[in-house]
């Protein structure tokens, strides 16, 4: 009989009724994104927030007014900056090796926006773009069973490759909170 597929994270209603999301990924894939984690953890933390690939992390509010722009970033950016590490902190403590097999909504929440921000970094970075295009990405109804399902049409570097798992994980983690 073929091995089922399993989501990498899942809802699941337990009997007291309290919903949980079970976590079922490999040690080497917790592991990866732990380490990412940290990359982007030490980017934010050194990087120029009005350049790329921090800017798609730290968008400008005011785009016609740079004065405006300039006092809002002195006024936010230190808390802009202390949430997102917090918010990667937290994340981390979720999915690294030693984390639960189990979270809560808020869990998940933490861990959507990082391997959001970690993938949306990484696009940067690689220039990648949304495709319009692409029927089987915007099928809500068509499962991404593998990660070459989501990377179709990217190239075959481990960059893009790494991308493409960051996009599978990021869909799965979504679907659980949507379902």
């Amino acid at each position: 009989m073929p091995r089922r597929f399993r989501a990498p994270i899942e809802a699941v209603d337990r009997a007291d009724g309290v919903t949980v999301w079970e976590l079922d990924l490999p040690t080497e894939h917790r592991e990866a994104v732990v380490h990412l984690f940290g990359e982007l953890r030490q980017l934010i933390r050194e990087g120029d927030p009005d350049r790329p690939p921090l800017i798609r992390l730290f968008p400008p509010t005011y785009v016609d007014d740079a004065e405006k722009q300039a006092e809002y970033r002195r006024l936010m950016h230190d808390d802009l900056i202390r949430s997102r590490i917090a918010q990667l902190d937290a994340a981390e403590a979720l999915i690294g090796p030693d984390g639960p097999d189990e979270l809560d909504e808020a869990g998940v929440v933490a861990l959507l926006q990082s391997v959001n921000a970690v993938r949306v970094v990484l696009g940067t970075i690689l220039d990648v773009t949304d495709d319009p295009d692409d029927e089987e990405l915007d099928d809500p109804g068509a499962g991404a069973e593998s990660i070459r399902d989501v990377d179709d049409g990217l190239d075959d570097s481990p960059e893009h490759q790494l991308y493409g798992f960051l996009s599978w994980l990021l869909e799965w983690t979504v679907r659980s909170l949507s379902g």
